[in-house]
């Protein structure tokens, strides 16, 4: 079937960008496009009109077209007081030159309210201002736009109802992750940004083994597909902070994948391993294994609970081999007591700025990139408990890098 206004398609939107030497993707799979009703970027609506599965369209935006113009009287200067956010986590938040933080932490602006959530980024802040850039995060940014149809069926009826500006929710998340283009971000300031609510040792917390799935089905083969564009057959693969499942492609003839974990019990469950080492990174984040000799270094759904992740991340970069890669991977659960504070401050987006920005102070490391998954559909599993409740996959943010 073709696409026409009297159907509905699955679309899966990409977004690319670069800055200051990252490449970013964000991909949003859009369910139910409506092309009746629905707002679409530019002349989208009408390129995919014809169009069966399978097939795609590319869009350049340029600053000024989807993506907004930078606009310099969005720069706002204000007193320090303006900013009042509620605490979390029973810290009071101070703001940090480079962080984004929702608009509804400013107090005294005409048309923002406490609830309101878009976000403006910190540039400088003193004792006495603090200074606002409410630009659009993309602002200024020149983007490529991909839309490739996935399914396309008839649409029963039109019975009215909302609509999607499928603009807005691309652009809802992306350049959070970005860096200031002239300076880093600063994310670790205080010397609490990397404590937790628990503070007991972590191999009393895994005493007991936990043999469960930290992402839906769904988030877990788009995690898998990440690993087979970046895996080759042949290589030495480490899985750090693993348990009973490493997402591994099957179909990969890997040389050999060491697991590192803090559970004996998930790590003799986990199939995919040819070696096994139980370890606290926690207590002593040196990895058991020789300078340069291994390919890759994954680390999924952990990266949260490291106490000193610049330590761990020196040790990645120290055993991997030269050109090999590191694939950093996280969603938006956790266990709560055992997650550095820092972690729960941030939009999810910004997490991804904040893990690209630790492996760049890494030596050896480079090359960083990014990529976001949000929106597909969460399998009917009547294992994950989470289903029905929730219809949509859990997102999926994964950060790469390579050794030198």
């Amino acid at each position: 079937m073709r696409i026409d206004c009297n159907c509905n398609a699955d679309i899966l939107f990409e977004l690319t960008y670069e800055t200051a030497g990252r490449c970013h993707t964000s991909r949003l799979f859009g369910r139910k496009a409506n092309f009746w009703r629905d707002i679409f970027p530019k002349d989208m609506a009408q390129r995919l009109t014809g169009l069966v599965a399978g097939q795609s369209v590319h869009l350049p935006l340029a600053p000024g077209d989807d993506i907004p113009a930078r606009d310099p009287a969005k720069i706002i200067t204000l007193p320090r007081t303006a900013f009042a956010p509620k605490p979390v986590n029973g810290r009071s938040l101070a703001p940090q030159p480079g962080r984004f933080y929702p608009q509804g932490v400013l107090q005294g602006l005409p048309g923002v309210y406490p609830s309101t959530a878009t976000p403006f980024r910190c540039l400088e802040a003193t004792a006495e201002t603090i200074v606002c850039d409410r630009n659009h995060p993309l602002a200024g940014l020149a983007a490529d736009l991909s839309a490739t149809i996935l399914d396309v069926r008839p649409k029963p009826c039109e019975t009215g109802g909302s609509l999607h500006v499928w603009i807005e929710e691309i652009l809802d998340g992306p350049g959070i992750e970005t860096r200031l283009p002239d300076r880093g971000t600063t994310f670790l300031a205080e010397d609490g940004d990397l404590s937790r609510t628990d503070n007991a040792p972590d191999a009393a917390f895994y005493q007991h083994p936990r043999l469960i799935s930290h992402i839906d089905a769904k988030a877990r083969e788009r995690l898998t597909n990440c690993y087979a564009g970046i895996l080759r057959p042949g290589d030495a693969v480490l899985d750090l902070m693993t348990s009973h499942l490493s997402h591994l492609p099957p179909d990969i003839p890997l040389a050999s994948v060491a697991g590192l974990g803090l559970s004996a019990a998930e790590l003799d469950a986990n199939p995919a391993l040819t070696s096994r080492t139980v370890h606290d990174l926690n207590a002593d984040p040196t990895l058991p294994y020789p300078d340069a000799a291994l390919n890759v270094v994954l680390c999924a759904m952990s990266i949260e609970y490291l106490t000193n992740p610049s330590a761990v991340l020196a040790e990645a970069s120290r055993v991997l081999a030269p050109g090999g890669r590191l694939v950093v991977s996280f969603s938006n659960r956790w266990f709560p007591q055992k997650t550095v504070r820092l972690w729960t401050e941030l939009h999810e987006f910004e997490r991804l700025g904040c893990i690209a920005s630790l492996i760049e102070q890494t030596p050896g490391l480079g090359s960083v990139a990014t990529l976001a998954e949000r929106g597909w559909p969460r399998p009917a599993d009547a294992k994950d408990r989470h289903w029905p409740l929730h219809q949509q996959s859990d997102p999926l943010f994964v950060v790469t890098a390579r050794r030198a």
